[in-house]
């Protein structure tokens, strides 16, 4: 349970819901995290240290109750001690929320001994039977009630962005039919509009090559402009859908990588080729006579 802090001391009115996956994690020997677990910032990629006072916790965590470093909040264990303890650090992590705090300091904060109640360790065959044989094993002995592997996390995960997969297949879909409208309607109104003058560059003397090219570059900037736009509102509109669709015990990454970038670009030059290929054909049958009679 969460109550949040300012800097000096005073509680604030906002009230913070329940963490049910929230884990604290007090390490024996700060040093040897490292072997198990990489602390980093995510912006930054700056190694985060645990301090010998003062608690590191998750992102989710700062963004859900609306932390920084320095600020205090109010952690309360399983023996329902309640301490007032303040954010060293914020950590990247995607799956569930913990908080990392040295022995010292639990110790001085909760006013009482730490006692280990889980052990972490890297096996060197993650295979699935290997788990299992583990798992029978180490299950019988006295003292473990649970255990558990990051592979099936990881396994819950994928299959959790797997889904959003095809949320973002079907977007992709759309996005492009809604281009290739777009575009093919602005393209039919541009041609029907200027038939007439279009009809007199053909009159004298142009090459349909040289009548297309002559509407297809408008097309070409509009489009360039077009995707320049869109490309710096997708930054924005992807930050609002990762943050939205998060969860309590799961963030996703906001960062963009360059062949996303990439790959949009390239798709609406294709949509914008397709439709000037289109349209060639108009062009091309256009009827020069019947055009000029034509009332403006």
């Amino acid at each position: 349970m969460f109550d949040h802090y300012d800097q000096n001391g005073g509680r604030t009115k906002r009230k913070y819901r329940h963490f049910k996956s929230f884990r604290i994690r007090e390490w024996c020997y700060i040093e040897s995290i490292d072997n198990f677990i990489h602390l980093q910032e995510r912006k930054s990629q700056k190694k985060v240290k645990i301090p010998e006072s003062g608690v590191i916790i998750t992102e989710q965590v700062g963004k859900s109750l609306g932390v920084k470093v320095g600020n205090k909040i109010k952690l309360i264990n399983n023996d329902k001690n309640e301490a007032l303890v303040e954010v060293a650090g914020i950590t990247e992590n995607y799956l569930f929320n913990y908080v990392y705090l040295s022995p010292s300091y639990y110790d001085e904060v909760f006013k009482t001994k730490v006692e280990f109640n889980e052990v972490v360790g890297v096996l060197k065959n993650a295979s699935r039977e290997v788990e299992d044989n583990l798992s029978r094993k180490l299950i019988k002995k006295e003292g473990i009630s649970s255990i558990g592997f990051n592979t099936a996390i990881k396994e819950n995960f994928e299959e959790t962005i797997r889904s959003l997969n095809y949320v973002v297949l079907v977007m992709i879909i759309s996005a492009g039919a809604l281009a290739f409208v777009v575009l093919y309607n602005l393209t039919n109104v541009n041609i029907s509009e200027r038939i007439r003058e279009i009809a007199t560059i053909k009159v004298l003397g142009f090459y349909d090559e040289e009548v297309s090219a002559y509407i297809y570059r408008e097309n070409t900037i509009l489009t360039l402009i077009g995707t320049l736009v869109g490309l710096i509102m997708g930054i924005f509109s992807h930050r609002y859908i990762m943050i939205t669709v998060e969860m309590e015990n799961m963030m996703f990454g906001l960062k963009l990588n360059l062949k996303s970038y990439l790959i949009s670009i390239v798709l609406t030059l294709i949509f914008a080729v397709f439709v000037n290929f289109a349209m060639y054909y108009k062009l091309k049958n256009v009827e020069m006579v019947e055009s000029l009679k034509s009332i403006e």
